[in-house]
Order: structure tokens, then C-alpha cells, then sequence
């Protein structure tokens, strides 16, 4: 069985190979033996807490989207991982009996320590098989030790891609997994010139300033303005469109889940999620990953935080966009339906 990586530039590489390797059992027979929780593992019980007490909140987030079984696992890497679950764990689990558990999770709470194979301090996911069924442990990771909402943002951007992966939608091109592997450009490079970068950089810049738009006639001129950029820098560029509406619907969308479920399961306000989002959004690309493509830093990272800017802006403006998303319709061509965008009435003021 394959692991996933910490560093999210390699999710999309490695998440196929894990979902279609066989799940391992880690033991021959279940552990009767009680397990006591040990102050390192503070961070994915409490991750649990709160993942497990707004599971049915998350649903409002994405359709359909909950923990199968009413199950969740956490992972602390090397060899930790921490099941919850109503029915009979896997075996070489150790059920936690620790009075200090909240009433919800008492007598759901299991634990397995040991070597996991092909895991290490740098993975931060694994499957675990529950019964005929496989969920997936997720390290809740963050630069940041101490930001508890970071870690769970984490956690929910990486088990949504796993979850639809699952369910076989936003799958990777076995293509993209290979241009990512090999540190190939996403694009024909000859198509990334400075003003391709500067204008590229200027839509940032509009769609962070729509997000602070309260008047709904001012957001949409100010989004057909954003279209119309778009669309000048990239529109007869087909392989890059191509590759900013894939990363966008796959790393957008998981960045919106992400810093949305994390906002519900710390109590935080929505505008906590719109901060995650414009973190991201604003990011300096030049400190970004170089990797894993050759043009990841305008191809890749870029894109998580425009894909994620708007799906927040079609929430407001067009609600129901979730489930054609999940059809196969693209996060930008819903926005210019939202806008009212007519192409042939875009004029753009070129920038410098």
C-alpha cells in the first residue's frame, strides 16, 4: 500500500496509486487489551472531538459529503492512528476507555500503535479497511504547531480529495500524474510570458478585492471585469485553460471545503473561512513550491486560491453551483453565468 506525502504538490501524484492498492491488514487478530492516550496524541483527539461533533454540518458544506459509516481516522505519523467508530475497528485496535472522552465518542474511540508500512514522519495519510469498506486516516499538518484551525483545514482539503477520488469524481489525468512525477511543465512554456504573469497576477489582485464587495450589482460589473482579464490573458490558450479549470475545480474546491469545515468545527464565523481563503489567494508565489511540475508556482499553487475565491463568490451568486461542478461544469464558466459575461462586449485596459 502507498502513503500520502505532507507536501500537498505530490496529493495529486500519490492519491490514485493509494486508492487503487489492495488495504493491508495490520494484524491478525483483534487487540482486547485497553489503550491508554498519551499526551502526543492530544492534537488528533482533539481533532476528532471536534471533527466528529460537526459531521453532519460538513453536509451543508458539500452535498453528500460526511464520513462513510459515521467513521473517522486520524493519523499521527510514524505509527499511530486514532479510529473512531460505532462498529467492530479493524484488527490491532485498542478500544480508549479514558473517562476525560466526551459522551459522544465513549466506547468509539480506538486506537492502534505499531509500524504501519510504508509510513513515515512525512506522511499524512494511509487507508484502514472497516469492514468492506475503506476510510482514510488524515494527519491534521500545518506549518504552524500551534494553529489548531490550520491543521483541521488540512485535514478536510485532503479528505475531500480522497472522498471524491473515492467516488470517482475529480480524478487526475493519468498525463497530469505524469508531468507531476517527472517535474514536467503543466503548459507549453512558451505561453508564460511576463505579461501572461502580470496579468495573471492581476486577476489575484480583482478577486480579492471582490471578496470585500457587499453591493451585488458593483461585485458582478466588477466580475465581468475579472472575466474579461481572464479571458484576454488565457482565452485562445487552450492547454491552459485546460489545466487552470482542472486545478481549479480539484484544489479550489478542496481549499473552500477545507477552510469552511474548519470554520464550522472551531465555532469560528464564516469570515474565518474567507481569511483562510484570501491567505491563500494572496500568497507570495515567489516563496511557493517550485515543484512538483516545472511551472507549478503559475499552474498549480496559483490556482488553489482562485478556484477557492470563487467558489465562495458563487455562493452568493449562484446558489445550487455544487452538484454541476461535480457534473462537469467549470468554476469560471459558472461565474460568467452568474455575471452575465458576454465575451464579446469585453474590453481590457491592457496593464503595463
Amino acid at each position: 500500500m502507498s502513503a500520502f506525502r505532507s507536501s500537498r504538490s505530490y496529493v495529486a501524484a500519490l492519491a490514485a496509486v493509494v486508492v487503487a492498492a489492495p488495504v493491508p491488514a495490520y494484524a491478525q487478530s483483534p487487540s482486547r487489551s485497553a489503550s491508554v492516550l498519551q499526551s502526543a496524541d492530544s492534537t488528533i483527539l482533539n481533532a476528532a472531538i471536534a471533527i466528529a461533533r460537526t459531521a453532519s454540518g460538513v453536509e451543508q458544506i458539500w452535498p453528500r459529503y460526511r464520513p462513510k459509516q459515521g467513521a473517522l481516522a486520524l493519523l499521527r505519523p510514524p505509527e499511530t492512528i486514532l479510529l473512531v467508530t460505532s462498529g467492530r475497528p479493524p484488527a490491532g485496535y485498542a478500544a480508549v476507555r479514558e473517562r476525560s472522552l466526551p459522551r459522544e465518542l465513549r466506547g468509539r474511540v480506538y486506537l492502534r500503535r505499531g509500524p504501519l508500512p510504508n509510513v513515515d514522519e512525512h506522511t499524512f495519510g494511509t487507508a484502514v479497511a472497516l469492514g468492506t469498506d475503506t476510510i482514510w486516516a488524515v494527519a491534521p499538518m500545518g506549518s504552524d504547531s500551534s494553529d489548531f484551525f490550520r491543521k483541521l483545514e488540512f485535514y478536510y482539503h485532503e479528505h475531500f480529495h480522497l472522498a471524491h477520488q473515492r467516488g470517482g469524481k475529480f480524478v487526475e489525468t493519468p498525463e497530469a500524474r505524469r508531468r507531476a512525477r517527472f517535474g514536467q511543465p503543466l503548459v507549453d512554456p512558451a505561453h508564460l510570458t511576463p505579461k501572461f504573469a502580470t496579468m495573471a497576477e492581476l486577476e489575484r489582485r480583482m478577486l480579492s478585492a471582490a471578496l470585500e464587495i457587499a453591493d451585488v450589482d458593483s461585485l458582478r460589473t466588477h466580475l465581468r471585469r475579472y472575466l474579461a482579464v481572464r479571458r484576454e490573458r488565457a482565452g485562445t490558450l487552450l492547454d491552459v485553460v485546460e489545466v487552470e479549470r482542472r486545478m481549479e475545480r480539484d484544489e479550489g474546491t478542496a481549499m473552500y471545503v477545507g477552510c469552511k469545515a474548519a470554520a464550522l468545527a472551531t465555532a469560528a464565523p464564516l469570515e474565518r473561512a474567507v481569511a483562510c481563503i484570501l491567505k491563500e489567494l494572496e500568497r507570495d508565489l515567489e516563496k511557493a513550491p517550485k515543484g512538483p511540475e516545472a511551472d507549478a508556482r503559475l499552474m498549480r499553487w496559483r490556482l488553489y486560491g482562485t478556484g477557492g475565491a470563487i467558489a465562495l463568490l458563487l455562493d452568493r451568486l449562484r446558489p445550487g453551483w455544487k452538484p454541476l461542478v461535480e457534473q462537469g461544469m467549470h468554476l469560471d464558466q459558472l461565474l460568467a453565468q452568474a455575471v452575465d459575461f458576454d465575451p464579446t462586449k469585453a474590453v481590457v485596459a491592457h496593464p503595463g
